[in-house]
């Protein structure tokens, strides 16, 4: 079987791969490889396409290797300049967060205390609603209690005006029974 590899625009198979030489440069170090062991480094990877796995094997291109590798470090900066740029972000977003938590957390307390002085004031003006009631209680008693002597009085005056009328009566009777035989005997006298 002939494992080809893509590497930037070139195709490369199996038979086209040198044998790893035994070298202590850098890239072979990093690449996995190593000075005193002459074995060719094995990387698998899922291409982007298909999902299947690939093989690389063997060493690269220098000239490949340092373009990947200066491709990966301007890709690195990016997204450590992005990362920055998130984590700004974030930050701000945190801020405007716990502010939000603050208005809200405030906006309950606010709400809470309105309701609390709006039920207190409720209910002292269910108090002195029973209390005016219970005064009202009171005056209406004492409003029934007046119209009853009131009541009491009107007959009492009634019934000594009458008594009073009638004695009037009586008197004038009296008086005028008394000037009859007055009149009568002043008159005979003279």
């Amino acid at each position: 079987d002939t494992i080809i590899a893509n590497i930037g625009s070139k195709k490369i198979d199996e038979t086209e791969i040198q044998p790893a030489t035994t070298s202590d440069t850098y890239g072979d170090i990093i690449e996995g490889g190593s000075a005193s062991i002459g074995t060719k480094r094995k990387n698998v990877r899922r291409t982007e396409c298909s999902g299947e796995l690939e093989s690389l094997t063997g060493t690269r291109n220098p000239v490949v290797e340092l373009e990947s590798l200066e491709r990966y470090k301007s890709e690195c900066v990016k997204l450590a300049a992005e990362l920055e740029k998130k984590k700004v972000e974030c930050t701000t977003l945190q801020g405007k967060l716990a502010e939000v938590d603050t208005r809200m957390t405030a906006a309950v307390t606010d709400s809470t205390e309105c309701w609390r002085k709006m039920l207190c004031d409720l209910e002292s003006r269910l108090l002195r609603m029973e209390k005016e009631k219970s005064t009202f209680g009171g005056l209406e008693s004492r409003v029934l209690n007046l119209e009853n002597i009131v009541t009491r009085m009107d007959n009492e005056n009634s019934t000594v005006a009458g008594s009073v009328e009638s004695r009037i009566l009586k008197l004038e009777s009296l008086v005028m029974r008394s000037k009859k035989p007055f009149v009568n005997v002043v008159s005979d006298d003279w």
